[in-house]
């Protein structure tokens, strides 16, 4: 469970590297995608548990192991999926993704349950924000990570870019609000892994990922492998950016929330 830009792409290939944990890959997207278009043309696709159930069977599994699928669930995402299950619908995420981990619980013989958080709301707004302007959400060409650079040919206005982090404050730290009371609801069956932790601790980080998963019934391959990983934004472009918002920041007339918020994010 996640929410965008928290390092939830790092941890699914950890998990998916580890083996014997199905594929967790944000495949709703795609599936609440159809849905929304087709609703836009008046003809929403019925979609029941039953659909839920064999769309993450297609979609989650690894070819060798049928039996084990991985999802990464949004917060964003959680309404649409209790939606679709028949589950009570609720304005707070933080219930209607309980909903859907206590459906899992019932429904499965097993459950797996990893929430990972990027305690910075500052450095995930700044992640969120770039990946919106600049359309460049993850290196593609790993093979040649070295010599690639991910944002050639795009331009940063830094003025756009800082309406848009502040813009984003509020949610992202709702959304790390949502996270943090799921890890709390369910200690003793969830994992909550930090971000940073996990990125500057790679064997350590995989090592919890397969005790968990183990704890849990499940039988990963390997308790770590070697890890690619390399930052889209390097650390001087991150420090340029986070220096023009902070003084954005400072001077700008901003509500009395967003203000509030400010104060305490890092």
């Amino acid at each position: 469970m996640a929410t965008q830009r928290s390092g939830s792409t790092l941890l699914c290939k950890d998990m998916i590297g580890l083996g014997g944990l199905g594929l967790p890959k944000e495949h709703f997207k795609r599936l609440f995608g159809e849905h929304k278009k087709a609703e836009a043309k008046g003809s929403p696709l019925p979609r029941s548990e039953k659909d839920i159930i064999d769309f993450l069977q297609e979609n989650g599994c690894a070819d060798d192991n049928p039996d084990v699928a991985g999802v990464k669930l949004m917060v964003g995402q959680s309404p649409m999926l209790c939606n679709f299950l028949g589950l009570p619908a609720n304005k707070d995420k933080s219930k209607t993704m309980q909903s859907v981990i206590d459906w899992a619980y019932e429904k499965f013989d097993a459950v797996n349950l990893v929430v990972i958080i990027r305690e910075s709301v500052l450095d995930q707004c700044i992640s969120r924000a770039v990946a919106r302007s600049t359309s460049v959400y993850h290196h593609r060409d790993t093979k040649r990570m070295k010599d690639v650079d991910p944002y050639e040919g795009k331009e940063l206005d830094l003025d756009a870019l800082n309406q848009m982090i502040i813009d984003l404050v509020p949610r992202v730290a709702k959304d790390n609000e949502v996270l943090h009371q799921i890890a709390a609801n369910n200690a003793g069956r969830a994992l909550l892994v930090d971000y940073d932790y996990l990125a500057q601790n790679s064997d350590e980080a995989q090592k919890k990922l397969f005790d968990h998963a183990v704890a849990n019934g499940f039988t990963p391959e390997k308790n770590q492998f070697d890890r690619i990983l390399r930052k889209l934004i390097d650390k001087s472009k991150s420090q340029e950016i986070r220096a023009s918002f902070e003084k954005f920041a400072s001077e700008g007339d901003h509500n009395r929330k967003v203000k509030k918020l400010l104060e305490t994010i890092k």
